[in-house]
Protein backbone atom coordinates (compact mmCIF):
# COMPACT_ATOMS: atom_id res chain seq x y z
CA UNK A 1 0.00 0.00 0.00
CA UNK A 2 1.51 3.35 -1.53
CA UNK A 3 0.84 6.05 2.03
CA UNK A 4 1.38 9.23 0.28
CA UNK A 5 2.56 12.19 2.13
CA UNK A 6 0.95 15.98 1.53
CA UNK A 7 3.17 18.83 2.44
CA UNK A 8 1.40 21.44 4.40
CA UNK A 9 2.35 24.90 3.46
CA UNK A 10 3.21 27.31 6.56
CA UNK A 11 -0.06 29.21 6.37
CA UNK A 12 -2.05 26.07 6.51
CA UNK A 13 -0.03 25.06 9.68
CA UNK A 14 -1.00 28.34 10.86
CA UNK A 15 -4.64 28.03 10.59
CA UNK A 16 -4.16 24.61 11.98
CA UNK A 17 -2.15 25.97 14.74
CA UNK A 18 -5.40 28.89 15.12
CA UNK A 19 -8.17 26.21 15.42
CA UNK A 20 -5.96 24.12 17.73
CA UNK A 21 -5.69 27.06 19.88
CA UNK A 22 -9.45 28.10 19.61
CA UNK A 23 -10.14 24.84 20.59
CA UNK A 24 -8.28 24.65 23.74
CA UNK A 25 -9.62 28.40 24.66
CA UNK A 26 -12.97 27.02 24.03
CA UNK A 27 -12.48 23.68 26.33
CA UNK A 28 -11.14 25.81 29.05
CA UNK A 29 -14.14 27.84 29.20
CA UNK A 30 -16.69 25.33 28.54
CA UNK A 31 -14.77 23.39 31.47
CA UNK A 32 -15.17 26.61 33.63
CA UNK A 33 -18.84 26.79 32.59
CA UNK A 34 -19.27 23.16 33.77
CA UNK A 35 -18.35 24.00 37.28
CA UNK A 36 -19.71 27.41 37.27
CA UNK A 37 -22.66 28.07 35.73
CA UNK A 38 -24.15 24.14 35.06
CA UNK A 39 -27.49 25.24 37.35
CA UNK A 40 -27.75 29.16 35.17
CA UNK A 41 -31.00 29.77 34.04
CA UNK A 42 -30.97 30.50 30.26
CA UNK A 43 -31.31 34.21 31.17
CA UNK A 44 -28.28 34.59 33.15
CA UNK A 45 -26.34 32.56 30.56
CA UNK A 46 -27.47 34.34 27.79
CA UNK A 47 -26.15 37.55 30.16
CA UNK A 48 -22.34 35.87 29.70
CA UNK A 49 -19.57 36.81 27.15
CA UNK A 50 -18.01 33.48 28.06
CA UNK A 51 -21.55 31.19 27.41
CA UNK A 52 -21.79 33.70 23.76
CA UNK A 53 -19.09 32.88 22.66
CA UNK A 54 -19.39 28.99 23.27
CA UNK A 55 -22.40 29.19 21.57
CA UNK A 56 -21.07 31.27 18.76
CA UNK A 57 -18.41 28.45 18.43
CA UNK A 58 -20.76 25.84 18.14
CA UNK A 59 -22.90 27.76 15.56
CA UNK A 60 -19.69 28.07 13.26
CA UNK A 61 -18.85 24.46 13.69
CA UNK A 62 -22.49 23.62 12.85
CA UNK A 63 -22.45 26.11 9.95
CA UNK A 64 -18.83 24.70 8.55
CA UNK A 65 -19.54 20.97 9.56
CA UNK A 66 -23.18 19.88 10.01
CA UNK A 67 -24.48 18.01 12.96
CA UNK A 68 -21.43 15.24 13.05
CA UNK A 69 -18.97 17.76 13.31
CA UNK A 70 -20.80 18.84 16.10
CA UNK A 71 -20.86 15.51 17.95
CA UNK A 72 -17.41 15.05 17.13
CA UNK A 73 -16.23 17.99 18.64
CA UNK A 74 -18.32 17.58 21.78
CA UNK A 75 -16.65 14.05 23.04
CA UNK A 76 -13.52 15.89 22.14
CA UNK A 77 -14.97 18.42 24.91
CA UNK A 78 -15.77 15.74 27.35
CA UNK A 79 -12.51 13.77 26.73
CA UNK A 80 -10.94 13.51 30.28
CA UNK A 81 -13.62 16.06 32.10
CA UNK A 82 -13.94 15.05 35.72
CA UNK A 83 -16.92 14.84 36.15
CA UNK A 84 -18.04 13.40 32.35
CA UNK A 85 -21.72 13.24 33.51
CA UNK A 86 -22.78 16.64 34.24
CA UNK A 87 -20.40 18.02 31.29
CA UNK A 88 -22.07 15.95 29.11
CA UNK A 89 -25.69 17.04 30.59
CA UNK A 90 -24.01 20.75 30.37
CA UNK A 91 -22.85 20.45 26.78
CA UNK A 92 -26.12 18.47 25.80
CA UNK A 93 -28.09 21.87 27.17
CA UNK A 94 -25.44 24.71 25.75
CA UNK A 95 -25.34 22.88 22.18
CA UNK A 96 -29.31 21.33 22.44
CA UNK A 97 -30.26 22.00 18.29
CA UNK A 98 -26.17 21.52 17.31
CA UNK A 99 -26.05 17.82 18.53
CA UNK A 100 -27.53 15.11 17.47
CA UNK A 101 -31.21 14.71 18.34
CA UNK A 102 -30.03 11.62 20.58
CA UNK A 103 -27.81 13.98 22.06
CA UNK A 104 -24.14 13.14 22.93
CA UNK A 105 -24.66 10.12 25.22
CA UNK A 106 -26.42 7.89 22.60
CA UNK A 107 -22.68 7.97 20.92
CA UNK A 108 -20.60 8.13 23.86
CA UNK A 109 -18.32 5.99 25.37
CA UNK A 110 -17.53 8.58 28.67
CA UNK A 111 -19.39 6.73 31.13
Amino acid sequence: MEVKVMQVSGDSKADCGGIWAEFEAQRCAFWGMVRQCANLSDQELARMPAYNGFLQYGFHLHRSGGVEACRVLSLALLQGHPEPLKAEATLDRFWAGLLPDSGISHHSSLH
